[in-house]
C-alpha cells in the first residue's frame, strides 16, 4: 500500500492526531486558514477540510 505521508507532510501546520499513525491535521491549502481544519489520512491518501468542505484524494491535492 502506498503511504502519502511525504506529500501531505509538506503542508503548513502538519501534525499527527491522537495515537494513529495515519491521521493528521494541517492548515488547509485551499483557503486562508488560521486553524488546522484540514484533516488527512496518509495511508489511504484522502483528505477533507472542515471549514471549506473541500475533500479529495492525494492526486487531486498534488494537481492543485
Amino acid at each position: 500500500m502506498v503511504n502519502y505521508y511525504s506529500l501531505y507532510s509538506t503542508l503548513d501546520g502538519f501534525k499527527r492526531v491522537g495515537t494513529s499513525n495515519s491521521q493528521y491535521i494541517a492548515l488547509c491549502p485551499y483557503h486562508q486558514d488560521t486553524k488546522q481544519s484540514f484533516s488527512m489520512n496518509v495511508e489511504e491518501g484522502v483528505h477533507n477540510c472542515k471549514a471549506c468542505s473541500v475533500s479529495g484524494n492525494a492526486y487531486q491535492l498534488a494537481k492543485y
